[in-house]
């Protein structure tokens, strides 16, 4: 048994089947995502980065001059990324430490190549190698996936009415809103982040080229300058 709220008072309620009284946990994993009572995504992000680190540490224990950089690429890509990856809409987070969290795992991989090629481990130049390796920031993927969740479940890829009806898309007939969602106010930044105004937020940010109704697919995913930047989500 597991109750979700964020009240900082719960009711916390002795429930019983068949007269024995129930356990109550802080912590319980659903379709590979840890949630938590106050449904905060640290615990799911130290789950995920502790998965993800363990498997890199895997591939360059095993992998130390043994393969080349291109080889490593696609290791790191099919081993360790998905980890960090996995069912992201539910869970992205907005606070800093917890971005940063996620991205050093990738960082000490692009340190390990760095190192290959000739740098030091510590200064090495993490922005170049990642061009150098065509590897997308994992904030930046992780707004690229928001999109196509979005897009699948407004094109009925994704057959979830129950989700479906929690976008609020825009009905006003002043032509000059291109937004296709409404803005509306949120009392909280827990709520203004949260998956579905996160959502229709960044889809009000497109430029009016991409279009989440008939875009294709591959070009949403290799447009990423039509994104906007982090600092903007």
């Amino acid at each position: 048994m597991i109750s979700f709220s964020r009240s900082s008072t719960p009711i916390i309620f002795p429930y019983t089947l068949e007269d024995q009284p129930l356990s109550r946990s802080l912590m319980i994993r659903d379709l590979g995502v840890m949630l938590s009572p106050n449904l905060n995504p640290q615990e799911h992000i130290n789950y995920i980065c502790k998965r993800a680190n363990s498997a890199l540490y895997f591939v360059i224990r095993n992998s130390r001059n043994m393969f080349s950089i291109h080889a490593l690429r696609i290791l790191y890509i099919h081993l360790v990324r998905p980890l960090l990856e996995y069912s992201s809409p539910v869970w992205s987070p907005y606070l800093i430490g917890q971005i940063d969290g996620l991205e050093n795992v990738q960082t000490r991989f692009v340190r390990f190549v760095g190192v290959l090629l000739g740098f030091d481990y510590r200064t090495a130049p993490i922005h170049d190698l990642q061009l150098q390796l065509n590897l997308m920031p994992l904030h930046t993927r992780r707004i690229i996936n928001d999109l196509l969740f979005l897009r699948k479940l407004i094109n009925s890829n994704i057959d979830a009415p129950d989700l479906l009806v929690k976008l609020d898309f825009r009905t006003s007939r002043h032509l000059r809103h291109t937004h296709l969602f409404a803005r509306r106010q949120y009392s909280t930044q827990y709520l203004f982040h949260s998956t579905f105004p996160r959502l229709q937020l960044l889809a009000n940010s497109m430029p009016d080229d991409i279009d989440l109704f008939c875009t294709d697919r591959d070009r949403a995913k290799n447009k990423p300058d039509g994104f906007p930047p982090s600092e903007e989500v």
